[in-house]
């Protein structure tokens, strides 16, 4: 196995790892994958419309509305039209929304603690350049088929 390879299997498997640990902490407070970067986003955007909430997720805006009816129905947001567009939604947290956020934003950072525990402030700003050159290198791709020519193959 090359580097390029040890280093492609790597990043799958720490983001396998990421992403069941994350899992299982939003499960531990009763939310569904992505509800508590919505939290999050909104106790620093609190009345963001259902767009903007859709765009810094990255996900459709239909997508944005099934996770905030959840949202609602589990008592952790509220929307009221917007006062000078009727057709726009605005997006606010409810008290136990902010009490979950709270809790989630204070789990995640432990988290971060446990992942990053042993590297020195130079490895981790050496680790976000990478990442960071990773990153860009991938979003400059906005086409999957560009991502994998031959996906029919494998």
């Amino acid at each position: 196995m090359n580097e390029q390879e040890k280093l492609r299997h790597a990043l799958f498997h720490m983001g396998r790892l990421h992403h069941r640990w994350m899992h299982g902490l939003a499960e531990k407070f009763g939310l569904y994958p992505g509800q508590p970067q919505i939290l999050h986003s909104l106790m620093h955007r609190e009345g963001a419309s259902q767009v903007e909430l859709a765009q810094s997720a990255r996900v459709r805006p239909p997508t944005m509305a099934v996770m905030l009816r959840r949202m609602e129905a589990a008592g952790l947001i509220c929307r009221r039209g917007d006062a000078q567009d009727a057709r726009i939604q605005r997006v606010y947290l409810t008290d136990k929304g902010r009490d979950v956020q709270r809790k989630t934003d204070e789990a995640f950072e432990r988290v971060g603690a446990e992942m990053f525990a042993g590297f020195t402030d130079e490895e981790l700003r050496a680790f976000l350049t990478l990442m960071e050159k990773l990153n860009r290198n991938l979003a400059s791709k906005n086409d999957q088929e560009e991502l994998c020519e031959n996906c029919s193959d494998i």
